[in-house]
């Protein structure tokens, strides 16, 4: 049966009416001052006044090693990095009725060897929020250009300009909801580094516009619970690929208060994804991203990982793949500022229709791509102080596939020192 548009906004509805009739009890001496909360929490998080200026300053620099810096599946290149990269945000409060943000990072990228991935790029953010007791309007305009890899699909370093503004409105309705509806704008652009005649960053080249809605409700200090669908349409820059096309989500969960002894979000729902061609096939099934971390005593910390979504695809014939993550990671406290941190990420991206590949016979044959990465890490961490954070890492990723150009590995090691744009 196909998901029309009218029976995803009945679905919402219908979520909608179940979360308004959640019982739980909300946090005691719950208070409703939404651009109150706003201005507090910005102060908060800023080290030093200046003027009418809260200022945090932010940096990070650090070294490492890379056994295979341009993700190579037959020619690895090993080399040696260097990143040094101050940032500064800037929050002005004006009385109790708004306030503005802005944060510029500018980022210095050495590599040894390959010329190719020198940089110096800018992260910068505007934004702010202005309201009242029970309505609350924030905007933000992100510009982003640099190298990256764009996704685990992938993962060769391009280079990446993009540009993302966000909107939302939240009404208080009471004290124990809060309705919020969002819009979402970004334009990514990719250029190849590397020529590859089999698949090309430039595929990505897209814009992006989402509307969405989410109900929340105060359980507890600690937890919220959420409920929230959304409308996405794509529209790629490549005409000839036919790759246009529109989502619909919804999905539901919990948030956990950041400073209790469960933080983070888990959130599970459901996509479908339509195509303008209709010889593109289409995507109906489960979505979610989990991401908590439960404290287990005084030296035990474990975090759990988990997403399913669709991204864009570069491999011909799929204008889509399903990305699978699941793992975790454990902070053990050896003292009060030393921890280790172990962990492993397993990952499985699924394509919807099949593509041309070489076999292990050397035949050329027409199948569905089965690709699979694992990544495990182990670090090292110490917290100097309340700000300075000194961190040695390595990450080993193993990948296999029957299509080719996706089986590696890559080994890469990191040794650095940051510090938190926000106060513990």
């Amino acid at each position: 049966m196909r998901f029309s548009k009218e029976s995803f906004q009945l679905a919402c509805t219908a979520a909608l009416a179940s979360a308004l009739s959640f019982t739980a009890t909300p946090a005691t001496g719950q208070g409703v001052n939404l651009i109150q909360t706003e201005v507090d929490t910005a102060v908060e998080q800023s080290l030093w006044k200046w003027g009418p200026l809260r200022l945090t300053p932010q940096i990070r620099f650090g070294a490492g090693y890379d056994s295979n810096s341009l993700s190579s599946p037959a020619l690895p290149l090993d080399d040696l990095a260097a990143t040094i990269a101050p940032g500064l945000r800037v929050v002005t409060p004006m009385g109790n009725r708004a306030v503005l943000e802005f944060y510029p990072e500018l980022d210095f990228v050495y590599y040894h060897r390959v010329e190719t991935l020198r940089d110096i790029f800018n992260v910068t953010r505007l934004g702010g929020a202005v309201g009242g007791r029970k309505l609350l309007f924030r905007i933000q305009d992100e510009f982003r250009n640099g190298k990256t890899r764009p996704t685990s699909e992938i993962d060769t370093p391009a280079e990446r300009r993009s540009n993302v503004l966000r909107a939302s409105l939240e009404v208080a309705l009471g004290t124990k909801h809060l309705l919020t509806t969002t819009y979402r704008n970004s334009r990514d652009q990719y250029e190849d580094l590397v020529v590859d005649p089999l698949r090309s960053t430039e595929l990505l080249n897209r814009t992006e516009h989402t509307y969405g809605l989410r109900l929340s409700r105060y359980l507890t200090a600690k937890t919220t619970a959420v409920v929230e669908g959304s409308f996405q349409t794509l529209d790629f820059d490549e005409e000839a690929a036919l790759r246009d096309g529109h989502a619909y989500m919804g999905s539901a969960g919990f948030i956990f208060n950041p400073k209790s002894n469960v933080r983070g979000q888990a959130l599970l729902g459901y996509k479908q994804m339509l195509p303008e061609s209709p010889e593109q096939p289409e995507y109906r099934g489960a979505i979610g991203s989990v991401d908590v971390q439960m404290r287990l005593g005084e030296r035990l910390d474990v975090t759990t990982l988990y997403s399913r979504d669709t991204l864009p695809s570069v491999v011909r014939d799929n204008w889509f793949f399903v990305e699978h993550r699941f793992g975790g990671a454990v902070d053990v406290y050896l003292t009060r500022s030393f921890y280790v941190r172990p962990g492993a990420t397993f990952g499985r991206n699924n394509y919807p229709g099949p593509t041309t590949l070489i076999n292990d016979d050397g035949q050329v044959v027409d199948e569905p791509i089965e690709d699979r990465f694992d990544i495990y890490s182990l670090g090292f961490n110490y917290r100097m102080g309340e700000l300075w954070t000194a961190k040695l890492e390595g990450n080993y990723l193993d990948r296999e596939s029957n299509f080719r150009p996706f089986t590696k590995d890559r080994f890469y090691f990191t040794f650095g020192i940051s510090t938190s744009i926000t106060k513990p």
